[in-house]
């Protein structure tokens, strides 16, 4: 099985959140296991350049129904 971790980020808001974490990961952690990231299309051009993998919904809620859905 494959490691790796995978964030949720919907609007602008949260994809600046995501990035931050990532950036965080990146400096603390000499680990080479992927990071993706799962977001709307507001982020996904700025995001496609910094996580290892982007998924863009189609169809979002914007609530915590979109983990549910997701999951």
């Amino acid at each position: 099985m494959k490691k790796g971790f995978i964030t949720l980020a919907i609007g602008e808001h949260y994809c600046k959140l995501a990035e931050n974490l990532f950036r965080s990961y990146k400096v603390f952690s000499d680990d080479t296991i992927p990071f993706w990231v799962i977001t709307n299309s507001e982020g996904e051009t700025r995001l496609r350049k910094i996580f290892d993998g982007v998924i863009v919904l189609d169809n979002y809620y914007g609530t915590f129904l979109d983990k549910i859905w997701i999951y």
